[in-house]
């Protein structure tokens, strides 16, 4: 049916790897497969097991997701993706996880077509921002309303992350 159990979402929430991955193997599942998240955090349809790894900073899954393929360039329902997420949240290890498999670091992301890079200055995620300029991430990119990430942090007033520009 390529459903994610009930059961295997919420241990993928509470980064039960060992259940998850016996999903995988054992029952058949697909690493890439989509379900409707009921989680407080997570309202949005089109999830996936490595979009909610990453909310969650599930370090050890979100590795075990990726090396089963994992796509991290899919979407939810509202445009989200796992390195959006990783980097809105702050989660500078699974951000560098992510860009060793090959992420496409300036990937637009949702109706405000943002890049990670934006995401870690709006939320004021200056580990993460440096991170990411240092892998090459595109500082003149603007969002549907024009603005660059650099501009998102000084907005915001996140002194750290505008530092972070001047690097």
């Amino acid at each position: 049916s390529g459903a994610v159990p009930e059961e295997v979402v919420a241990a993928a929430w509470r980064g039960d790897e060992a259940a998850v991955l016996a999903w995988l193997e054992d029952g058949g599942g697909r690493v890439n497969a989509r379900f409707e998240c009921v989680f407080s955090n997570c309202p949005e349809g089109g999830m996936t097991l490595l979009i909610l790894a990453m909310t969650r900073g599930r370090e050890g899954l979100v590795e075990a997701l990726l090396q089963r393929g994992a796509d991290v360039s899919l979407q939810t329902s509202h445009g989200t993706t796992a390195l959006m997420v990783a980097a809105a949240y702050g989660h500078e290890k699974l951000v560098e996880l992510a860009l060793r498999h090959g992420v496409e670091i300036n990937q637009r992301c949702g109706s405000s077509s943002g890049t990670m890079l934006m995401y870690a200055a709006y939320f004021n995620r200056p580990a993460v921002v440096l991170r990411l300029l240092r892998a090459g991430a595109d500082t003149k990119l603007r969002a549907v309303n024009g603005h660059s990430a650099l501009q998102f942090a000084k907005e915001q007033g996140h002194a750290a992350c505008v530092e972070a520009f001047r690097q």
